[in-house]
């Protein structure tokens, strides 16, 4: 089995109020002169955002390391609600399973992953409002889409790719956009590529590239917000404050380019891109694992920050890859290594 490297941890919270649908781009927003005053915020300007562990899931509690029974992970990944909010579903890599929860965390179901054959790899899941679960497979470049009792509804292979092991240690991503299509983030390209339901290529986005619009390294993630798509873009050796976001409309016209938010890491692979009632989530790597949170007029200004540690403890985390953010504002976070979800509570409200 081969696994990515892990994000550590820090999120970005970004809210677009900068750009002007009918401006068709976001200008050089890291120009603009932020808004309001933060002046007597400790620790640089950043409030202090509280995030509390409620509780963790996996094998003795989320303390056994790697499990292979019922409630039990084996390096986690793509993690997603259903659209009702009443069930999570985790990618679980390392058992070759879908594993589907309550909230709580209380085992209710799970079902192989392996519909495509060779299938090693794991990364992406989204759940779209017919209740069908997409997983985007990393290793063989495939997605599948199941019905909520583990029947397979739809499965195929993404569009003229070479084998993706040649790619290996790259991320994938993909969502369900406000459309209903399947928006996969591929990073061997360097281009997001838009799929119907049933698996039908509707259009790419994106190319690898230096110029304006284009991938430099690969999209690491993808979300959707305001009805746009954001998707990270690793740029090979850069240093981690040059990593970006890359804005482009539903038909893939481009938008505009956010650079990350001064002293804030964007790293090579940040899969972690999580939208939630106007604000945008950016994983990155760090270390001591941190999340920092902003909301950001013209995407240039962080208000809050939250500081962990790594290691196994409540409120710890260990490569954290994907999360799920619920309407009261828990986030259900996936760890890699620490083969568990932690749920914690914030106290972040809607913008």
């Amino acid at each position: 089995m081969t696994c990515r490297q892990p994000l550590v941890a820090v999120l970005l919270a970004l809210s677009p109020v900068g750009c002007q649908a009918d401006a068709g781009r976001c200008d050089d927003v890291a120009d603009a002169s932020p808004e309001g005053d933060l002046s007597d915020a400790p620790d640089g300007g950043l409030l202090p955002l509280n995030l509390a562990s409620i509780s963790t899931w996996g094998r003795a509690d989320g303390f056994g390391g790697e499990g292979h029974e019922e409630g039990q992970f084996s390096y986690p990944s793509g993690i997603a609600l259903s659209s009702d909010e009443s069930r999570v579903y985790v990618f679980d890599i390392g058992n070759r399973a879908i594993k589907v929860m309550l909230r709580d965390g209380t085992p209710i179901d799970s079902w192989p992953a392996a519909v495509i054959p060779d299938s090693t790899g794991g990364s992406g899941i989204a759940v779209a409002p017919d209740g069908t679960v997409y997983v985007a497979d990393d290793t063989i470049h495939g997605v599948a889409g199941y019905s909520p009792d583990g029947s397979v509804r739809h499965s195929w292979r993404l569009a003229n790719v070479r084998p993706y092991r040649s790619y290996e240690g790259h991320p994938h991503d993909l969502i369900v956009s406000s459309d209903g299509n399947i928006v996969v983030a591929e990073a061997g390209l360097g281009q997001l590529q838009v799929f119907t339901p049933d698996g039908a290529l509707l259009r790419t986005i994106g190319e690898r590239g230096t110029e304006k619009g284009q991938f430099q390294g690969g999209p690491g993630g993808v979300a959707e917000l305001g009805g746009r798509f954001y998707a990270t873009d690793f740029k090979p050796g850069a240093h981690p404050f040059g990593h970006t976001i890359l804005i482009f409309e539903q038909d893939g016209r481009y938008v505009g380019m956010v650079p990350p938010p001064q002293g804030a890491l964007m790293p090579a692979l940040a899969t972690l891109i999580v939208s939630w009632h106007g604000w945008l989530f950016v994983g990155a790597a760090d270390e001591p694992p941190e999340i920092i949170l902003g909301q950001a007029p013209g995407f240039q200004r962080l208000t809050h920050r939250w500081e962990g540690s790594r290691g196994v403890f409540p409120g710890e985390l260990n490569a954290p890859y994907d999360a799920a953010v619920d309407a009261q504002g828990r986030w259900y976070v996936t760890e890699l290594y620490n083969h568990r979800v932690q749920v914690f509570q914030s106290n972040l409200t809607t913008p």
